[in-house]
């Protein structure tokens, strides 16, 4: 299982669809899709900004997340989307056992 923090600009057509649909309806929308994929959403939150409308963090398998990311890109509900995979403090843990060998250009 892998968390994603997704952050979303509708297109005007979704702005006017969700208008209709209310901001629930669609969030609960969008949580039956997540969910028949083998998916969660942990938190679903609308924001107002300059760059993005709406933040939604899942978690799931990699390969139904990445079909679903597909399909949504696909539709051309979204102008914008920029999602990043979220780790948790025991995950870096892990992670930073590891040894690398690196060293930067030049040095």
């Amino acid at each position: 299982m892998v968390k994603f923090l997704i952050l979303a600009k509708l297109s005007p057509e979704s702005a006017r669809g969700v208008l209709k649909e209310t901001p629930s309806g669609r969030e609960n929308y969008l949580r039956q899709s997540y969910e028949s994929i083998g998916a969660r959403v942990l938190a679903f939150d609308w924001m107002w900004g300059l760059e993005y409308t709406v933040a939604i963090t899942v978690e799931g398998p990699r390969d139904a997340l990445l079909a679903m990311a597909a399909n949504v890109a696909a539709s051309g509900a979204l102008g914008e989307v920029r999602s990043y995979e979220l780790f948790s403090s025991a995950e870096m843990d892990r992670a930073l056992t590891h040894k690398v060998a690196y060293r930067p250009p030049g040095a």
